[in-house]
């Protein structure tokens, strides 16, 4: 045990000050063992690349004559890669290795002022060459790129070591180390304060390295044998006289750990690539450095004249290994793999010839020793035959050799790191230029190493040069690869649609680094764009080994479901994949919600908690939490949107936005603003105009407001958009334009096919069917198609018939329902009747559909002003979300009628605004503001407004001719006539001119009495 702890006898001084020294170079053993842990994580890390991509969601689902019509829009599916970020300048490693750099050389310039004069400046010379070796000339300090830096640093520590060498020798350790302390920190200091170049540490640290690395091979040299001097302490140190096969042991010990070594240079120099354990290089430069802390003890008695171990030889060797520690540390911290490779080479060289050498010189001088089991440890540095010193030339001699027949690779190596290393310094300056230079130095002289090539290509993509930056990932996983390097290789193969290639690239990875979750993700991504959904599902691992892994894994299966619209539930997903607030997830899982109809509000809140300035992520999340509110009733929705719509930095996503808010409008009943924001969207779209058209078409034709649905349809298919030409076809039958519906419907089977389209294919079929007979023989949906395909043609008689051999019940209602709508607007009241008691006999059996037959009939009341049933078909009506503005209004008319207007008006005002499609509510509006409030501008706007979006309606024109009457706008009045004599019968035309001109001529009566 006293052996083990040395320093238990030595002087308080000694024992304190070696003490420190040792824990400090504990901390510098912590610190090589982190970065050899980290290694390229250190300067690499993953970047999680977002992208949305669009998935087609039903909107909605309408039927208008018989005729199912469905209403979609995208959301956005968020997908999830990783990619390997460009190199990261560490430099918080180049501050850590200047600081153990400098701590070890304090240590060593307070130890060798305690040498005799001849060792003094044997040492003070070594301490000049590492001082000019910073090449402090690149630092101009105060603006000087001369020697001056150089000779100002000789004159701050030479004077001081010579004084306590020559004067002061009687001076403590401590005083010593303080005073070169306070000297390194002034110098730190000027560096600091003075130097006129940009992080002027990473020039001392990258320039000056040149120096740190021979020190540290030195060191490997100088350790090289511990492990072997190991193995014959522990063999021999409790022989007795009973002890036996001690050589054999030692024979077979060493013989297993040279094979190992043998094995590690042969798999080194390529020459074998057998899948076994290989022993870490650099694990064994730890083991041999903690040894050789005693193994430098034993050894004291060699230069024990000229350095005693205690304590300046102990110290000396801490300092050593400080900088040899902090040295390789900065190497794995920088992910420079040519130094690495030249480290490693020096462990490997010096541990077979000098292990090798140190053994034969164990069995020449004590083979009789050993034979006899005797304690051989103690005499080893006491040599009979071969003098150590011997065996330790022949051992340099060894490496040389090995040096030499690698082609002088290890020098290769090194420079090609030590560029690396200057690249690193412009490029952390941003001077890509010449950073790319030194590091295509790098890559020519340390041929396929990943750090130049990687290097390389991270200033490839500052350039957006593709091509290049996939020339240099792929010499950069030739040697050694790193996942980094795999990944972006993959990810530009994939962005250049070459599956294949990504696809062999990133199973090469896996191949490597087995298990590796950024690999398997990025494979389950690339697996996702084919249709081998289950090779995607396999590689993704939502139980990934971090929680970014597993987020990012978990968002990326949800994908994958809505995607393939796999039917599942957002409750059992959040059960079975977990309630993250892992935006990408949620965004996904709204997805999932908007396919299924969902509404999600107890899930996500419809929270616009995020900044104001969307990116990808949060624009994708944004527009499809506000999707998932038609599914809801989140009255806060719009005043949200608003806030990123407003914003300057949102263009890329206004229209998006834009169009989610106007879908909420539409939703809300508010379709004046709806239809506005979505034609304002058509009319700045280039991409998406034919798009926009066509929802503005299907929302018109739903209205029945079919001759601008017309026009809508007309102008997505003017813009290519294919699936409007059907649209356009039907819009034109149904408002009986059946000459220019034949022809379309004649171009598309023509286009697609007699089968491709079988609606078409029906419609033209009925278009030639016109005599009641045959009509009544037809199946009940191609009754009720051919019904509003030739209601015009046929007598109210005719029509019942039709309705009569009507046999499945929703069909009838959907008859009914065409017939009564076109007899409210063109028929008799006695026919209007007559149907609404068909109505009366199906309300038994009850549907969403009777609910809109009341609401035509609500319609007719009003037309009739017979105000008094209002309120009890009213009664009728469940709770309709979709018809929320008709309640309110005809609610708002059985309180005036009533006598308790109350609010009323204001709540007409409001309603006004919003439905232009609501003809009933309209005119009623504008006579009461015209009777009732006298303003006679509020009832034009209001009739003007909803003749903007509904430009066809009939009634709206006749009531805005008499309007613009009664406003003076007598000019207006007659260009309404104009637009109404094409979409009247001339009968229907004369009855309305009477009219006109009654209320025309009574105005100017009134008008010449008032003069």
């Amino acid at each position: 045990m006293s052996e083990a702890f040395f320093w238990k006898h030595w002087d308080k001084t000694s024992k304190y000050s070696y003490l420190i020294i040792f824990a400090l170079f504990v901390i510098c053993v912590l610190y090589y063992l982190t970065s050899y842990i980290i290694g390229e994580d250190a300067v690499l890390n993953w970047i999680v690349v977002s992208k949305s991509q669009p998935v087609r969601v039903l909107l909605d689902t309408f039927s208008s004559g018989a005729i199912d019509f469905n209403t979609y829009a995208n959301n956005f599916l968020i997908s999830e890669t990783f990619q390997g970020s460009d190199i990261k300048i560490n430099y918080t490693a180049a501050y850590i290795f200047l600081l153990m750099l400098g701590t070890g050389a304090t240590i060593y310039l307070s130890v060798i002022t305690y040498l005799s004069r001849f060792w003094y400046v044997v040492g003070i010379a070594l301490f000049a060459l590492f001082a000019v070796n910073l090449k402090l000339e690149q630092l101009l300090l105060f603006g000087r790129s001369d020697k001056a830096a150089l000779i100002g640093t000789f004159i701050l520590y030479l004077p001081l070591s010579y004084y306590f060498n020559a004067f002061a020798k009687n001076a403590s350790f401590l005083k010593r180390v303080i005073a070169f302390f306070s000297v390194t920190t002034l110098f730190v200091l000027i560096i600091y304060f003075f130097a006129e170049v940009n992080n002027p540490f990473l020039y001392l640290a990258n320039y000056g390295i040149i120096f740190p690395i021979i020190a540290s091979i030195a060191f490997i040299f100088m350790v090289s044998i511990e492990i072997v001097g190991a193995f014959l302490y522990f063999i021999t140190r409790s022989n007795t006289e009973n002890s036996k096969n001690t050589l054999t042991h030692f024979l077979l010990i060493f013989l297993i750990y040279f094979i190992n070594l043998l094995l590690v240079y042969l798999h080194n120099r390529k020459f074998i690539e057998w899948d076994i354990y290989y022993v870490d290089e650099f694990i064994l430069l730890l083991f041999s450095v903690i040894i050789g802390i005693w193994g430098f003890k034993h050894r004291s008695t060699l230069f024990e004249s000229f350095l005693p171990f205690r304590f300046q030889g102990a110290l000396i060797y801490l300092a050593l290994g400080i900088i040899c520690f902090g040295t390789i540390g900065y190497l794995f911290n920088t992910a420079n793999d040519p130094l690495i490779e030249t480290m490693e080479d020096a462990i490997i060289f010096s541990h077979l010839c000098f292990g090798f050498f140190f053994f034969i010189y164990i069995i020449s001088n004590f083979i009789g020793l050993l034979y006899n089991n005797l304690k051989v440890y103690k005499v080893v540095y006491e040599p009979k035959r071969m003098p150590y010193f011997t065996s330790r030339l022949v051992g340099l001699i060894a490496v040389a050799a090995l040096f030499f027949q690698s082609n002088r690779l290890a020098m290769d190596q090194a420079i090609a790191g030590y560029y690396n290393g200057i690249g690193d310094l412009y490029t952390a300056v941003d001077d890509f230029y010449v950073a790319e230079q030194y590091y295509k130095l790098g890559s020519q002289y340390g041929l396929q190493n990943h750090r130049s090539n990687y290097g390389l290509a991270s200033l490839a993509n500052k350039e957006n040069d593709n091509s290049k930056a996939l020339y240099h990932y792929q010499k950069s996983i030739l040697k050694k690869p790193t996942i980094y390097a795999y990944v972006n290789l993959a990810n530009i193969y994939a962005a250049n649609g070459l599956f294949f290639d990504a696809l062999f690239t990133l199973k090469e990875g896996l191949d490597l680094f087995p298990n590796n979750e950024e690999i398997r993700n990025n494979l389950g991504v690339l697996y996702a764009q084919t249709d081998i959904a289950d090779s995607a599902f396999l590689f993704l691992n939502v139980k990934g080994n971090s929680r970014l892994t597993s987020n990012v894994a978990r968002t990326n299966v949800i994908n994958l479901l809505a995607k393939n619209r796999i039917n599942t539930s957002v409750d059992s997903l959040m059960d079975l994949y977990g309630k993250d607030d892992y935006l990408p997830y949620q965004n996904n899982l709204l997805v999932i919600g908007n396919q299924n109809k969902q509404n999600l509000l107890n899930h996500s809140g419809h929270d616009f908690d995020i900044d104001s300035v969307l990116n990808p992520n949060t624009s994708a999340y944004v527009f499809n939490n506000a999707f998932n509110n038609l599914y809801g009733q989140d009255t806060s929705i719009i005043s949200g949107l608003n806030r990123f719509t407003e914003h300057p930095e949102n263009f890329v996503d206004h229209n998006n936005l834009e169009f989610v808010k106007a879908l909420n409008l539409y939703k809300e009943g508010d379709l004046i603003k709806a239809f506005r924001l979505v034609d304002i969207l058509q009319s700045n779209s280039s991409a998406d105009v034919g798009y926009y058209n066509n929802m503005l078409g299907l929302w018109a034709l739903q209205q029945r407001a079919f001759r601008s649905a017309i026009e809508f349809f007309d102008r997505a298919v003017t813009y290519d958009f294919e699936e409007a030409k059907v649209n356009l076809a039907i819009a034109l039958l149904r408002d009986d334009s059946l000459a220019s519906a034949k022809m379309v419907m004649e171009q598309l089977i023509e286009e697609q096919g007699p089968n491709e389209n079988s609606v078409i294919s029906t419609l033209m079929k009925l278009m030639d069917i016109k005599d009641i007979a045959s009509i009544t023989n037809l199946p009940d949906r191609e009754k009720c198609m051919a019904l509003w395909i030739h209601q015009r043609q046929f007598s109210f008689n005719e029509v019942l018939s039709i309705i009569r051999s009507i046999e499945q019940n929703y069909t009838k209602q959907l008859a009914i329902y065409e017939a009564l709508d076109y007899t409210i607007q063109f028929g008799s009241d006695p026919d209007v009747q007559q149907l609404l008691d068909m109505v009366r006999e199906m309300e038994a059996q009850g549907s969403r559909l009777v609910t809109d037959l009341y609401w035509l009939e609500l319609k007719w009341l009003v037309k009739k002003k017979h105000f008094n049933e209002i309120e009890g078909i009213l009664a009728r009506i469940s709770d309709d979300h979709r018809n929320s503005v008709k309640k309110q209004f005809y609610q708002a008319v059985v309180s005036m009628q009533n006598g308790s207007a109350g609010d009323k008006l204001e709540t007409l005002k409001t309603l006004s605004e919003q439905d232009p499609f609501f003809e009933p509510m309209l005119v009623y509006s504008a006579e009461l503001f015209h009777n009732e409030l006298k303003d006679d501008l509020l009832a034009y706007n209001t009739l003007l407004n909803a003749l903007q979006i509904n430009p066809y309606s009939i009634e709206l024109n006749k009531a805005y001719a008499l309007q613009s009457l009664r406003s003076g706008l007598i000019s207006y009045g007659e260009r309404a006539m104009v637009n109404l004599k094409p979409m009247l019968s001339p009968r229907d035309f004369a009855d309305f001119q009477k009219i006109y001109q009654m209320e025309l001529t009574k105005i100017e009566s009134e008008n010449t009495e008032w003069q």
